[in-house]
C-alpha cells in the first residue's frame, strides 16, 4: 500500500457513485435539471455550459436547452433510458410560422450530463415556463 492508495479509493468510491444515478427513465414526474459535465451551479444566464430545464409526466418530457445564452431551444420528446428522443424542437420567436425541426431517433444522451439537485434560477424557471406553454398549444 503506498502514499497514493487511499486518493485512487476515494476516486474510485466517487466515479461509481456518479455511476449509481437513476436514468431519467426512472426518475419521479417533475421537474429535473441537467448540466453538462464539470458545469458550475449557475443560472445559464452566467455560465456557457449547455443546460437543460426538464417537466416529465411518464415517457413525455418538455423542456429547455440552452444552447448558450442567448439561443434557447423549446423541445418535447419521449424519455427512453437516460435519452430524450423522437423530439420536436423550435427556436425562438416562438410562434407558429417559427422553424420547428423533428429528429427521429437519439435528440439528447443526458449520460453527457450531471442531473443537478440545486435550485434552478429564476430566468431558467421562467424559460421552462414559456416552453410548456409553447407545446400546450
Amino acid at each position: 500500500m503506498n502514499a497514493f492508495t487511499p486518493l485512487v479509493v476515494l476516486l474510485l468510491s466517487v466515479q461509481h457513485m456518479q455511476n449509481l444515478t437513476p436514468a431519467l427513465s426512472e426518475l419521479p414526474d417533475g421537474q429535473h435539471y441537467y448540466a453538462e459535465h464539470h458545469a458550475e451551479p449557475i443560472s445559464s444566464e452566467l455560465t456557457r455550459t449547455r443546460a437543460l430545464f426538464l417537466q416529465k409526466w411518464g415517457r413525455i418530457v418538455v423542456g429547455v436547452d440552452t444552447l448558450s445564452s442567448s439561443r434557447r431551444a423549446c423541445f418535447k420528446g419521449f424519455v427512453e433510458e437516460n435519452a430524450i428522443v423522437d423530439a420536436t424542437r423550435v427556436l425562438p420567436p416562438y410562434t407558429p410560422n417559427a422553424e420547428w425541426t423533428y429528429q427521429l431517433g437519439e435528440m439528447i444522451n443526458l449520460s453527457h450530463y450531471d442531473r443537478r439537485t440545486d435550485a434552478i434560477a429564476a430566468t431558467d424557471r421562467a424559460a421552462l415556463d414559456i416552453c410548456l406553454e409553447v407545446f400546450a398549444r
